[in-house]
Formats: structure tokens, sequence, C-alpha cells
């Protein structure tokens, strides 16, 4: 016993497994009792009933104690283990070890390793001369293998350990090997690898077309699960039309550009695409010639076996399309390789649908955008056809109100109608030219020329013009413009515009309080702040001011009139001056806007820059515009007097001045149209002037006119639901009711019938 007890204690020095171990203290306790094989495993019994007697190592009875008490060692471990014993390598393995020998069990059982082991001999038998040599025990990690076990030459992964076993005169006796196969491990961990790197890859594809090409590129540069791969999309369920393919001759004859499903000898598998395309089911075709010359990855022999994939974008439509996937010939086609392949094309599938999406979008984005530059150009062509019709009508309207002026026999009320009409003119040749300019700017057809200029000069001048108007409105104005240390460069007509737009804006929603323009500098940059302490923006329409034609409908200001482009154009001009625009609001408090420009030069482009220097503004007609409008804003609207009426009563009206005069509410925001219509009307009847739709209800409610007045889009309630309440008011009911609207057509007419 002494030649068991020498290999316990030689056992005991290599790196075993505590099982092992355990195994050896078994050994020692036993180690007075005689020396025959022991146990109850499968491998015992197959030993014990092996003919051992033309063998080398003769029959079991007559084995050496060391052999018998190291596979009494491996039969009882639940590990896998083997044992190479004697010069030819004899090869034993234990119950646990079956399945990696698969096919070659139990055949192998007894056999010279390299017998056995023949693909892999020299492997194995190059790492056991080192063992040999060394006396030191070797170790090999998820070592990849190639040998046959199932009837073809199979990929696997093992991790083992060569431990030396000496006889007891200590002679060289065999090779204690536990080991365990990782296969599956390394295939799982590199598919999983794959996975996630054709998902990263095909995720950011714009279009169907590049995730396509994308994934079957990725694939091609590790072709070991995938050796090639072709992608088709369906079309009519009739025709295969090839996106791409990867790892395979794009020439060759088996991913054809077009595979037409209705033609028998369109593939060699054309019954098997017809089956995936119409029940969406996936299939593998086995046995393909090796004459197709197939790619087969990174192994030398072709595959023989493609899996069709169908690419579903969702569970209830028809494939998209289908991919193939030229199979590992080293690995069988198991559930677990299946199931790798669907989820790889379900991500695919996944990605193309995204893309779609995206593809969609843009498409939405493209109409979108075509349609904006055909609203541009519409506005820039037809602001370019009302410029010159205005011009032969404000130059003659001019001259008229000029020589009218001077004239004292012309009468008052044809002096104050011609200017009622230039002054119109004047509004409508501002929203012109507000269109023209913004559908330029927006175009990218205008730039700026930058000059050197005393900014607080510009802007104090420039806001000192709307003091009147903040005076007639009953406004606090405060302007606060320092000299700044340096002058900016700004283009003077752009930045007149940006300050009148935000000015006009702010008295137009300020109906309390005040409003301030503070100009502040610090060290890279000026800031121009205007504050009012008007209406306020509600904070869910904050993010929208400065698109354009967006109105807050919800906002009472002085008039509801607007184009919706001021903020937007602003900000434009802005941009322009690589400057930034910012609001601050809060609800029946007030907004401050914030205008934000850079000091110096390198940050403008070098050929929009103007070696002159400014120090004041020349062009005012623009700002003029603005101001006049503010005015009428403004002003009150209680009913004109006798002897400012604008024109004279019609004289087919007079037939209607006798009797009772009735009293007539007028509700409409635009000073002009009261003035008109007061005009019109007083010479008849009582006219009572309000300026919005609340003021409206209030005092009809209060003291029902004979007739109302309205127009139909005004601040605070607008006329149509003006109409509405009144109609559902007790004392107004039956209230005669006149609309006014600038909106033509039945749908407008409909709409104020319905109110």
């Amino acid at each position: 016993m002494a030649e068991a007890s020498e290999l316990v204690d030689q056992l005991l020095l290599t790196s075993l497994s505590p099982e092992q171990k355990q195994l050896i203290l078994r050994l020692q306790s036993t180690s007075q009792k005689a020396v025959h094989l022991r146990g109850h495993s499968a491998m015992l019994k197959m030993i014990m009933a092996k003919d051992w007697s033309q063998h080398p190592l003769g029959h079991y009875t007559h084995w050496s104690p060391t052999l018998i008490a190291t596979l009494n060692l491996m039969l009882a471990s639940k590990s896998p283990m083997l044992i190479y014993w004697g010069d030819d390598y004899t090869v034993f393995y234990n119950d646990a070890a079956i399945d990696m020998f698969a096919g070659k069990h139990p055949w192998a059982l007894g056999l010279p390793g390299q017998q056995v082991w023949g693909e892999i001999w020299d492997i194995i038998y190059n790492e056991s001369q080192e063992v040999i040599q060394t006396g030191e025990a070797s170790w090999s990690s998820d070592r990849q293998l190639m040998f046959i076990r199932n009837g073809y030459l199979e990929e696997v992964y093992l991790t083992w350990s060569f431990t030396l076993v000496y006889e007891h005169d200590g002679s060289f006796g065999g090779i204690f090997t536990p080991f365990t196969e990782t296969t599956q491990r390394i295939l799982y961990e590199r598919r999983i690898a794959i996975l996630r790197e054709v998902g990263d890859k095909c995720w950011s594809c714009r279009s169907p077309k590049e995730v396509c090409e994308t994934s079957t590129r990725h694939l091609s540069l590790d072709p070991k699960d995938v050796t090639f791969s072709a992608i088709y999309q369906c079309h009519d369920q009739m025709t295969l039309v090839r996106v791409a393919c990867g790892g395979i001759a794009e020439d060759s004859p088996f991913v054809p550009l077009e595979i037409d499903l209705k033609t028998a000898s369109a593939h060699i598998c054309i019954d098997q695409l017809r089956e995936v395309i119409n029940g969406g089911a996936e299939l593998d075709v086995q046995n393909l010639s090796a004459s197709l010359g197939l790619p087969g990855g990174q192994f030398p022999e072709p595959a023989t076996r493609v899996a069709l994939v169908p690419l579903i974008m969702d569970k209830r439509s028809q494939p998209w399309g289908l991919i193939m996937y030229g199979l590992n010939p080293r690995r069988a086609y198991d559930v677990e390789y299946g199931s790798f392949l669907t989820m790889l094309s379900r991500s695919i599938a996944s990605s193309i649908g995204a893309a779609h999406a995206i593809e969609d979008e843009k498409r939405r984005l493209d109409e979108l955008a075509a349609l904006d530059r055909a609203k541009t150009a519409f506005f820039s062509n037809i602001s370019h056809e009302f410029r010159t019709p205005l011009t032969l009508i404000m130059g003659p309207l001019q001259d008229l109100v000029a020589s009218t002026s001077t004239s004292k026999s012309e009468p008052a009320s044809l002096r104050n109608s011609l200017e009622l009409v230039l002054r119109n003119s004047r509004r409508l040749w501002k929203l012109v030219n507000k269109l023209l300019d913004f559908s330029r700017v927006e175009a990218g057809r205008v730039q700026a020329q930058f000059v050197s200029t005393d900014l607080a000069y510009v802007t104090r001048n420039l806001a000192c013009m709307f003091e009147s108007a903040f005076e007639k409105a009953g406004l606090r104005y405060t302007i606060d413009t320092p000299t700044l240390s340096q002058n900016v460069y700004i283009d003077v007509a752009m930045w007149e515009k940006i300050v009148s737009n935000l000015l006009s804006n702010a008295l137009k929603f300020t109906l309390k309080g005040g409003v301030s323009v503070k100009l502040v500098e610090n060290e890279t940059a000026v800031e121009l702040a205007i504050s009012d302490t008007g209406v306020g923006i509600p904070a869910d329409e904050l993010s929208r001011v400065f698109e354009r034609f967006h109105r807050v409908e919800t906002t009472q200001g002085r008039s509801f009139e607007g184009s919706g482009i001021g903020l937007a154009f602003t900000q434009e001009l802005v941009k322009l001056h690589k400057g930034s625009i910012s609001v601050a609001s809060e609800l029946d408090c007030g907004t401050t806007f914030t205008v934000k420009l850079q000091k110096g030069l390198s940050h403008l482009p070098a050929e929009q820059i103007n070696s002159q220097t400014s120090v004041h503004s020349e062009s005012v007609k623009e700002t003029d515009l603005y101001v006049e409008e503010a005015g009428l804003w403004s002003a009150s609207s209680t009913p004109p007097s006798s002897d400012s009426l604008l024109i004279e009563s019609p004289t087919h009206l007079s037939e209607f001045s006798v009797g009772k005069r009735y009293r007539i509410l007028l509700a409409d925001d635009n000073q002009d149209m009261q003035q008109y219509l007061c005009t019109l009307l007083s010479h008849l009847w009582d006219v009572d002037v309000v300026a919005n739709g609340i003021d409206a209800y209030n005092s009809a409610t209060l003291n029902p006119p004979e007739l109302l007045i309205s127009d139909v889009m005004m601040p605070g309630m607008d006329g149509l639901t003006l109409a509405s309440r009144l109609r559902s008011t007790a004392s107004t009911a039956l209230l005669p009711i006149i609309l006014l609207s600038a909106r033509a057509g039945e749908e407008a007419r409909l709409e104020g019938l319905q109110s």
C-alpha cells in the first residue's frame, strides 16, 4: 500500500477541487486495505466488462496499485475527468466525461490517446511532454479544439489541467486530467457580443438600406457563427430584391440581385424561400452541395447549411423580407444556435423599422420644409406685388394731405379722411415690409452690414421716440442707457427693428404699471433688457413665443391685431448679429426680453464688417411707423366729438333722421375703425364705444343697446364668444348683433351664425 500512499501525497500537491481532495482523504483512510476497483459507476462496469486480455495493460486485476487508486479517485468524482496511462496514453474517463466524448463513447475506453484524439493529438502530446519534463502541472483555459465526436469536425472549447502521476518506483505512470467543457459559455458570450455590437451599429442608421449594409458588413468581420449573410426585401410577396450581403461574393449565384418567387428555377432554395415569406416561419436548408462554394467563414470547408429567417416589423404584418445566414460548418444547428439567429434577426428588423420611421419623419419634414419654402416664396412675391400699388397709393396721398394742410378752402373732413387713408396705408406698408424682410431673412438672402456704433446713443434715441405713446397710455417709462466703454458692431437698421419690435410689443401688452429700457455692459457682452409690468406669458407658452405665426390667444392686450411674426423676426435679426434673445415672464406680473450682443469682431463674418463708424441712427422711417401704430393703441376708446368727424355723413342716410335716436354699442380694438364707424353712425344714432369683448359684454348686460356692432377679433374676449354669451344671457338674448370680420368665406359666415 505504499504506492497508494505515495500517490495520495503526490496528488495533494496539485491544484485539485475540494471534491477531489475529499476523494483523496477517503483514499487515504482506506490505505491500509487491499487496493482494487471500487464503486458503482457506469464506467467502472464498462472497465470491468471490457476484454483486456489482448491489451498491453493486461487484465485489470493485474494493474498496478497506483493505476487502481487513480482510477478509483476519478470514477468516484462527479466532475469530468480522464486519465492517460502508460507510454501509449491509454484513455480512461468517468461518467461525468461521457458527454464530452459523445460519439467516441464507449469506443474510446482503453484505446491509445493518439487513436482517440488524432485531430488534436499534437496539442495533447506536446503539453503532456512539457509536464513530464518539468514535473509541474499545466493549465489550459477555454482552449479551442477541433475534433470529431459526432460524425463531423466540431468546434469545442475545453479548460483542463495535466498532472503527472508516478508509479511506486518513481517512473512515469500517466497523466491525470480533470477538465470542464466551456463550449456553451464561449458560444453564448460570443453570440451576445454579436447581438450587442450589431444592435449598437444599426441603431444609429438612418435608412433601411444602411441598416442592412451595416449589419451584413459587421457580421462578415468575425464570421464564426454567421459565415455569410444576405438580406432581401420582399416586394408584393412575389419578388425578393437583395438589399445587402456580406462574407460572400456579390456575384455569387446563391445570392442573386433578385429572386422571382413565381419561378421554380429562380433559386436552389425556392420552396423554402416561398415558405418563409408566405408563412413567416424560420427554416434551415441542409445538405447543400459543397460545389456551391458557400463560404465557411473562418473555417476552410464550405458551409453546407443555411438558415432562412423572416424579417418581421410587428406580429401583425407580413415579412418585410428575410435574411440568409451561412451556418458554422463545425457547429450543430441546435436550439441555442437557432435562438441566437432569431434574436439577431429581430434586432435587425427592429432597426429597419426604426429607420423606416426616421425616413418617414424625414420625408414629412422635407415636405414641411418644401411647403415652408413655398410659403416663404409666396410671402416674398406677394409682398413685392403689394409694394408697387402701395407706393402708387401713398405717393399721391402724401401730396394730397400736404396740399389740404396748407389750403384753407378744403374742408377739415376731407383732410381727416385723407389722413385716415394715409395712416392705414402706412400700416399696410409696414406689414408688407415686415413680411418681405422676414421671408428674405429666412431664405438667407439678407446679410447684415456691421458698423462700429455708439449703441447707448442709438438705443436711447430709438427709445425716446416711444415716450409720447407711453405717456398717452398712462404708463411709467424709464430709459437707462449709460455710455458704454466701447462701440459695438451692429447693423443699425436691423437694431432699429429689434428695439422697435420689443418696445411696441411691451406697450401692446402692458395695460398698467410701466416699461423700462436698460442697457447693461460686462467684460464680453452688452445686454439690452426691455421689461414691462404687463399681462405676462403663460408658462406653457414661453417656449413658443419666438415661433413664427404663433400667437398667445389667451393674452389680453391693447389690440388683437398682429401678424404673429414680430418676435420671430426679431429673433432672426438677433441671430444675424451672432447674438441671443431670451424671455422671462410671469403671468399677470410682467415680461422681460433680453438681447445679448458680443463685443469685438471675432464672432462676426469678416466680409460683413464695415470700416465706417456710426454714432447715430439716420433711418427712422421704419421706427416712425412703429411709433405711429403704438400711438393708436394707446389712444382712448371714447367716441369722437362732433367737430372731429372724419368724413361727412352720407346723404342717403338723412331719410332716417326723424324719430327717436337709438343707441348702438360699438366694440372694436382698432381706433381708426372706431372713428370711421362713429362718423358713419353718430349722425343718426347714439354710439357707445368699447375696445374689447369684456367691456362690451359688461356694457351690454348693464345697459342693453338697441344694436351691437362687434369686431370678431378682439383682446380679452373675441366677437364670437361675446355673441354666444349675450345669447345665453336673458336680458340680451334677443339683442340684434352685427359681427365685423376681415375673414372671408362661407366658413366665417357659418361660424358667426352659429355663435
